[in-house]
């Protein structure tokens, strides 16, 4: 995702009698100040507080409903409760379960949407204030192929990659 805000080379390091230049990319893992640029405009504090509520009370009424459903077809809790009362319990534990799930994700595509918003102005703008130089040695194709791909990644697979990871820690 960092590949989009590099900042061009200086045209002082073209070799002389070369039009253009070999495109650079940074390898290795991605750092931690990336990720910090990624998660900072989620919401800070408050969105990983009521997203990990909300991920634990979607655990909890999953949960909750498959013991429900056990003891139920055990017959082990409150015998001789109408059996629409059983249905009724299991019921809400599921309707709970799919109102979290539809927070949950309403929450994280909300506050996805802005780290995107962010890192992609940011690009644009290191893109745009490059110097002159830089379109002159940078085929235009390179620079739109770059930045569509970064776009691609940010707007879809990181937020994907992310969400099941939160997915997944519980």
């Amino acid at each position: 995702a960092s590949r989009a805000s590099a900042k061009p080379p200086p045209a002082s390091a073209k070799p002389a009698g070369k039009l253009t230049e070999e495109e650079d990319r940074v390898e290795g893992g991605i750092t931690w100040g990336t990720y910090k640029k990624y998660l900072s405009p989620f919401g800070g504090l408050w969105w990983l507080v009521t997203n990990v509520s909300v991920t634990i009370l979607l655990h909890v009424f999953e949960k909750g409903s498959q013991l429900w459903l056990g003891l139920w077809a055990e017959g082990r809790i409150f015998p001789g409760m109408p059996p629409y009362v059983y249905l009724l319990v299991y019921g809400a534990l599921i309707v709970l379960s799919a109102v979290c799930v539809a927070l949950r994700e309403v929450q994280f595509a909300l506050g996805s949407a802005r780290p995107m918003w962010t890192l992609h102005e940011n690009a644009l703008r290191h893109v745009i204030a490059a110097p002159m130089s830089y379109f002159d040695t940078t085929p235009s194709g390179r620079i739109i192929n770059r930045f569509t791909g970064d776009i691609q990644d940010l707007d879809f697979l990181l937020p994907l990659m992310f969400n099941q990871h939160v997915n997944m820690s519980f």
